[in-house]
């Protein structure tokens, strides 16, 4: 009675073995692995996680533009990077090296173009801005940015009427306001607490009220001493 369900036994490790032969079950590779954690770090927005692994892929970024290269690190390190302005040096240094690979990404390319014109640099700037003339999905940004662009140039004017000439629905409206903002505090604090006041309303969280709110206070109190003497 024990031979039959021996038999049975000893046949099927023999099919599972062949089975395994001819068809080996398919692992994914460390590299693989780390990709897909990388994506899911993107997708929870634990940024800096996510470019840490890109990071470690760095020696696979030259290959960026090569359609066989999977998985590809370097327009992930991008997409983690875009979304950690405060500290722009390492999108920059990729910038430098992959310049139009930066640019298929148009929140690095505002913070790239962003970063020149800190520098005075509006010709690199009108460079990075070409990129993204038409078909932006951003364009709340390229407007503060091209209206930094007309301050440089000495053309205030001209920007505080281009700001003006734009609006955004919700939290999109709030760069904008808060650049008019700015603009406005060195002649006319009053309205320049309006724009302020309308940004705060729609994104009281935004975290860059406190930095405006300081910029404010401080041009209105340089005008008060200008006009003592």
């Amino acid at each position: 009675m024990l031979k039959t369900p021996l038999i049975t036994i000893i046949a099927a490790a023999g099919i599972y073995i062949l089975y395994l032969y001819f068809f080996p079950p398919v692992r994914q590779s460390g590299e693989t692995q780390d990709y897909l954690q990388a994506r899911q770090f993107l997708a929870s927005r634990q940024y800096l996680l996510a470019y840490q692994i890109a990071n470690q892929y760095s020696s696979h970024f030259s290959e960026a533009n090569k359609k066989t290269r999977t998985p590809d690190w370097l327009d992930l390190a991008i997409e983690a990077l875009e979304n950690l302005p405060n500290d722009a040096s390492e999108l920059l240094s990729i910038y430098r090296k992959y310049p139009q690979v930066v640019l298929r990404h148009e929140r690095a390319a505002q913070i790239t173009g962003a970063y020149f014109l800190s520098l005075n640099d509006i010709q690199q700037y009108r460079e990075i801005r070409k990129s993204w003339t038409c078909n932006s999905r951003k364009p709340e940004f390229w407007v503060v940015l091209d209206a930094d662009e007309m301050v440089l140039e000495g053309k205030r004017l001209e920007a505080v009427s281009n700001l003006n000439s734009h609006a955004f629905e919700g939290v999109a409206d709030v760069p904008r306001l808060l650049r008019l903002s700015l603009l406005a505090s060195e002649m006319n604090p009053k309205l320049a607490w309006e724009y302020f006041n309308l940004a705060s309303k729609k994104d009281p969280d935004n975290p860059e009220l406190g930095a405006y709110r300081a910029k404010i206070l401080e041009a209105g109190h340089s005008l008060a001493l200008e006009m003592k003497h």
